[in-house]
């Protein structure tokens, strides 16, 4: 869990933002070829799964992963399903978000690909990531609300699916810490975290030939999900505490030093 600091800063710098509360679309659509592809602006997904009972939840955020490929996302926070966390129950909880975009746009090849949170400080390309082998990947993305969907669990037009069993709750050959097994190709990263755990994202795109691979991170923003508050935050990262007080103390000195200018006076 979070700690109370991290709590307090997270909270505090999200009062001083733009943000929103998000909910899942009625719909999923996803990136590729799917029952309800929109390639150019398929949607970030959220998985959350306990370990401990192997169920999961996997909703639908409602905003496009383009979005937070290019940059242009800013701070809001989305709402956790209620219904998914009571799934779920208590435990061992990890999670992941993930997206893609199959469509290429002028100018923007390494916003080409995929985008995944990761607890890895710098995942390594290992692979070819050539024009053709990333191609090749993009079925682990294609038509993932029907991947998902099973006679218990939903269909393409529920926003959130409930998911048991070790081979779907948080396995790698659906969606969970290794998304169908597209990040194991990505330097062995990890997509999942812990409960409370801030997460950088990686984008895994072209570079501007279209004739290899690139892997960049998401800038000053992070993920963080607190089942506790039911909540999934993309927020700036927070200033540390040791900032605030060494801010604090200069703020001191130069105020002990216009008393005294003053005494002099």
């Amino acid at each position: 869990m979070f700690s109370t600091f991290k709590k307090v800063a997270i909270t505090a710098a999200l009062a001083t933002a733009a943000t929103a509360s998000v909910g899942a679309n009625a719909a999923w659509e996803s990136g590729g070829t799917g029952t309800n592809a929109n390639p150019i602006d398929s949607e970030l997904v959220l998985t959350v799964w306990n370990t401990d009972s192997s169920k999961s939840f996997t909703q639908d955020l409602g905003v496009t992963t383009r979005q937070f490929m290019t940059g242009a996302a800013t701070a809001q926070s989305f709402n956790l399903d209620a219904g998914g966390l009571a799934h779920i129950g208590t435990g061992n909880i990890q999670w992941s978000v993930a997206g893609n975009s199959s469509v290429l746009v002028g100018g923007e090849l390494d916003n080409y690909g995929f985008y995944f949170t990761s607890s890895n400080s710098s995942p390594v390309v290992t692979s070819n990531l050539a024009f053709v082998p990333l191609t090749a990947l993009f079925p682990n993305f294609a038509d993932y609300e029907t991947a998902l969907g099973t006679a218990d669990s939903g269909t393409a037009a529920d926003p959130v699916f409930f998911l048991e069993g070790a081979s779907n709750a948080g396995a790698g050959n659906v969606w969970g810490n290794q998304l169908r097994s597209t990040t194991a190709n990505f330097g062995g990263a990890t997509a999942n975290g812990a409960d409370g755990e801030a997460m950088t994202a990686w984008t895994v795109g072209l570079d501007a030939t279209a004739a290899g691979g690139s892997v960049k991170d998401s800038g000053p923003f992070f993920w963080a999900l607190d089942t506790d508050l039911g909540s999934l935050e993309y927020t700036a990262v927070p200033i540390p505490a040791a900032a605030w007080l060494f801010g604090s103390a200069l703020l001191g000195m130069a105020g002990a030093a216009r008393r005294r200018k003053a005494l002099q006076a």
